[in-house]
């Protein structure tokens, strides 16, 4: 008498319709959770405050000289060592 492979398909059938679901509803977390974060993060912002440093840049003065300290002058490096 052949054997029946029906709860073996059953199975195998209702494993991947659990993992699909599982998988499913972690994409529609991720999916909520972004655009939470993305209302959240556009209702704080207001139109006429968004400043930035960037904007500065068309202007004739570079901003960077007054917010940054100036590097340290170049020294050569020190001679190397002879083997006398």
């Amino acid at each position: 008498m052949p054997r029946s492979y029906l709860p073996i398909k059953a199975l195998t059938t209702a494993a991947l319709l659990y993992f699909g679901y599982k998988i499913s509803c972690y994409t529609a977390d991720a999916v909520e959770f972004v655009w939470k974060v993305k209302i959240i993060t556009h209702e704080d912002t207001d139109s006429a405050c968004q400043d930035s440093d960037f904007e500065d840049l068309d202007t004739e003065e570079f901003p960077l000289p007054e917010k940054c300290p100036s590097p340290p002058p170049y020294e050569p490096p020190p001679p190397p060592y002879e083997n006398n």
